[in-house]
């Protein structure tokens, strides 16, 4: 038995949405706050002036804890900070399906001007404390089931959560020393995604910083962010790996201070890999840190870059040499984007599935050999269970090692040889799926020679990558490729640990010489 759970700011209309959305559905509708004002017999003003925030808030987890007993589903409107704690938001979760309300702050203020019994906003500037009461609370609200546009009549709103419920779409947290965000997946439209952007950036100036590929999308991405009231402007950038040079990168920051970006604006990056990385480090070191929201575009950042909060640029021809973890407010992956890539594109990003997979998940494994191209372009209910299956795993490992001290090195299966495929193509005659498939294939026949990887997974490997059209002729770059493995980030004086796979769907640790990895690769390519 699932409840309805209505979140969001003081304002968003909680109460008159949910005695409309109760009715509408002949469920019976509980007001939180009213609730708790019926045990303490004070009003919520009274409460928090005679007992203070702290006693309030133990009233209302008392009050989400009485609920848990319910039998009958009802329509619940929380008091806009239940949910703003990790314990709160857990038990209101635990009671069903969580809906935020969202509206911006001068939306909020405008509805609340004859209100009084609003002690958290003060006699003062009411704006500007439910401004800052969002950029407090987004983390939170961010991970509800579904974010529903409440600018409108009230009764159009309650229609709306209805037809959100109808959508099919999924999320997963991602537990982070800096606070932990969301990654939202969807099947909707640009409108879909605008709705979400804009809960997120209320009155907050924004830059859309994209692709130049998808120019027209992102006109109308800021079109419909503008239908929303936001203040938001847009940056075209070229795609592919040159956008993480120095010079590129340079050129992003100037662009940021001509425009006069500051510390409560925020980036929103709508691209693949190469411009999630850029943005997101000029996130992390300009002015020491601004928010920005992930919007990737390409299957490999829906299931790779967007996840994890590693961001950087390239040197030298190594990539990634330098930068920060820094994740985002939140990752709004909307699976429509997919109708835009290139078959090799898609290619690319399944390669980068099929590393998780191989590690983690062989039924994942097996089912992504079943697929076609075509499977992704559709962008359907398949589709989006194979992007979360492969998404969640990432989630699951930089979760737990958010700064790569043991577990997330899982996740750079085939990247010492990969990288170094990428690096002898000149970053760009591979792209890092693809290089990923070959370094997979590479390593595990590396392993193989020492008896640590069985004969099977690297057929299967090999298989995979064949029936989906991916490359496997490594050896054409490892000659190339050898003088590049000594800047491996994961080199530690002359040795590197390898992830390996003794068996699909599980991995293991190969600590071997960098000499014994020049040598392989050299006499590789003589063989060539």
């Amino acid at each position: 038995m699932r409840h309805v759970v209505l979140c969001g700011l003081p304002g968003s209309g909680k109460t008159t949405v949910g005695k409309l959305f109760a009715e509408q559905q002949q469920k019976n509708f509980i007001d939180l706050d009213a609730a708790i004002c019926a045990r303490a017999g004070a009003s919520v003003s009274e409460i928090f002036a005679q007992q203070g925030e702290s006693a309030f808030r133990a009233f209302e987890q008392f009050e989400l804890g009485h609920l848990q007993a319910l039998t009958e589903p009802s329509v619940i409107a929380l008091g806009g900070g239940a949910i703003a704690s990790h314990s709160g938001f857990e038990t209101a979760s635990a009671l069903g399906d969580l809906i935020w309300l969202s509206v911006a702050p001068h939306v909020a203020a405008t509805r609340l001007h004859a209100h009084t019994d609003r002690p958290l906003l003060g006699g003062g500037n009411r704006l500007k404390s439910l401004r800052t009461l969002l950029t407090q609370r987004s983390r939170y609200y961010g991970r509800a089931d579904v974010i529903v546009d409440a600018r409108d009549d009230m009764k159009t709103v309650a229609k709306r959560i209805a037809t959100q419920f109808n959508s099919p779409a999924a999320k997963i947290i991602v537990q982070s020393q800096h606070g932990d965000y969301p990654v939202r997946f969807s099947l909707g439209d640009v409108e879909t995604l605008a709705v979400q952007i804009a809960a997120f950036v209320g009155d907050r100036r924004a830059i859309v910083i994209g692709d130049l590929q998808l120019a027209t999308s992102l006109d109308t991405l800021v079109d419909a962010l503008n239908k929303h009231s936001v203040s938001v402007s847009s940056l075209h950038l070229p795609a592919g790996e040159s956008l993480k040079s120095f010079t590129a990168f340079e050129n992003l920051l100037r662009e940021l201070m001509t425009r006069e970006i500051t510390r409560d604006s925020i980036l929103i990056a709508v691209g693949g890999g190469s411009l999630i990385d850029s943005v997101g480090f000029a996130a992390a070191i300009y002015t020491r840190g601004i928010p920005w929201i992930c919007v990737p575009t390409t299957l490999l950042s829906m299931v790779d870059s967007s996840i994890g909060g590693k961001v950087g640029i390239n040197m030298e021809g190594t990539k990634n040499l330098l930068g920060a973890f820094y994740p985002p407010l939140c990752v709004l992956t909307h699976l429509h984007w997919l109708i835009t890539l290139p078959d090799d594109e898609i290619r690319s990003g399944i390669g980068e599935m099929l590393k998780v997979a191989a590690t983690h998940d062989d039924k994942l494994f097996a089912a992504l050999t079943q697929t076609k191209i075509e499977d992704f372009r559709h962008h359907d209910q398949q589709c989006l269970t194979l992007v979360v299956q492969a998404a969640a795993i990432k989630a699951r490992v930089v979760s737990a090692d958010e700064f790569e001290h043991n577990l997330r090195r899982v996740l750079n299966f085939g990247h010492t040889f990969g990288h170094a495929f990428e690096a002898a193509a000149q970053l760009s005659g591979l792209r890092h799926g693809e290089a990923v498939m070959l370094g997979m294939i590479a390593v595990s026949e590396f392993a193989m020679a020492k008896k640590q990887v069985a004969p099977e997974v690297l057929k299967a490997l090999t298989l995979a990558a064949n029936i989906l059209g991916l490359k496997t002729d490594w050896r054409r770059f490892a000659a190339a490729g050898a003088k590049f493995l000594q800047y491996d980030k994961k080199r530690m004086d002359n040795e590197i640990r390898l992830v390996i796979v003794p068996k699909i769907g599980t991995f293991a640790w190969l600590d071997v010489t960098l000499f014994e990895l020049v040598q392989f690769l050299q006499h590789a390519g003589d063989k060539q």
